[in-house]
């Protein structure tokens, strides 16, 4: 199996903040592989995730130190444009990263910005529908499903664009039981 991410001393901190909020983090990812991050509020891990995708360094700025690789790129030396090809993120609060009208257009949003035919965008839409259980929901506006709906929905917009990796921010915060277990089930069959 070959490294999909490698983090070599990844050290940061926030412009005007002393306390890095990551410190010297080393790990390798093998492709195919499933990794859960834990911690407490504050331990970093969105910033770690923002990390994967090059949002930290390009639009958080602050002192940025180590090397983190993705599928061969140096995060820091590549546009963020380019690694949302290859790493999609699901953010933690994921209400702002929803907001076209019905939910087959918010599917489709990622793949027309990366100007793809409209058969591939319908395909992709038609195939990541069911696979998230939203296909009764294909019309509905995003703000009228609910938590788990709508996390569902996040996790499908950004898979319509198929990334090489998908990186979910604590995607079952805020989630009732049921949702979580919606959540955890997609994971699993991601893997």
């Amino acid at each position: 199996m070959s490294t999909a991410v490698s983090i070599e001393d990844l050290t940061f901190a926030y412009r005007g903040q002393e306390t890095p909020a990551l410190r010297g983090i080393r790990k390798e990812v093998q492709e195919g592989s499933l990794v859960v991050v834990m911690g407490h509020g504050g331990a970093g891990k969105s910033t770690l995730c923002a990390s994967l995708n090059g949002i930290i360094p390009h639009f958080f700025r602050g002192r940025y130190q180590g090397r983190v690789m993705v599928k061969g790129l140096d995060v820091a030396r590549t546009k963020v444009a380019e690694m949302s090809r290859r790493v999609g993120l699901v953010l933690q609060d994921f209400d702002p990263q929803l907001f076209s009208t019905n939910v087959e257009l918010e599917m489709a949003f990622g793949p027309e910005n990366l100007c793809l035919a409209r058969g591939e965008i319908k395909n992709r839409i038609e195939t990541y529908l069911p696979f998230l259980a939203l296909e009764s929901f294909r019309r509905r506006e995003p703000a009228s499903l609910s938590g788990g709906q709508e996390q569902r929905l996040a996790i499908s917009s950004v898979l319509t664009l198929e990334p090489e990796i998908l990186v979910m921010d604590e995607p079952t915060t805020d989630l009732d039981p049921q949702g979580r277990e919606e959540v955890l089930a997609i994971a699993r069959r991601l893997r």
